[in-house]
């Protein structure tokens, strides 16, 4: 399905009158729900670098203004992917490999620029990692995720 937005890679409709959709920005599933009539969309895997993007739908379609999300609240989320109940048996290279996993879809929204993904991939300890994230986002207190990754990267 193409509705004219290049945000949306794919989509499907159900039975049940919702669409079935990788969704990457609130105002996406704004807009497509309504130019369909669906009864709802379904959240792909953007969730994981944007945990906030259902509270973000929800006040697009309270008409309400989008809350940026801070990079410090980005840098707590990371350390509680860190902190995952199977983490204490993993071994350091294991977990890095399984926080990478989530970071390269973060690091998306993070700078256009691809910094951060392009250094985060290069890490390969706890204490590296750690030093990147708050290098990066605790440097400044004011900049916050982007409402939309880039998709040049």
């Amino acid at each position: 399905m193409n509705y004219g937005h290049s945000w949306i890679t794919k989509g499907t409709s159900c039975g049940s009158g919702w669409l079935l959709m990788q969704t990457l920005v609130a105002f996406t599933a704004v807009e497509v729900l309504s130019q369909t009539g669906a009864a709802g969309v379904m959240v792909g895997r953007w969730a994981i670098g944007n945990p906030w993007l259902f509270n973000q739908i929800r006040q697009a379609l309270r008409f309400e203004t989008i809350t940026p999300v801070p990079l410090v609240e980005v840098r707590n989320y990371i350390d509680r992917l860190w902190q995952t109940p199977a983490a204490a048996s993993m071994p350091e290279r294991a977990r890095i490999g399984y926080l990478k996993m989530f970071l390269n879809y973060i690091a998306l929204s993070v700078d256009a620029e691809g910094d951060f993904l392009r250094l985060m991939r290069k890490t390969s300890t706890e204490v590296e990692m750690f030093n990147l994230c708050d290098r990066v986002l605790l440097a400044d207190l004011t900049k916050t995720l982007a409402l939309k990754p880039s998709r040049s990267l």
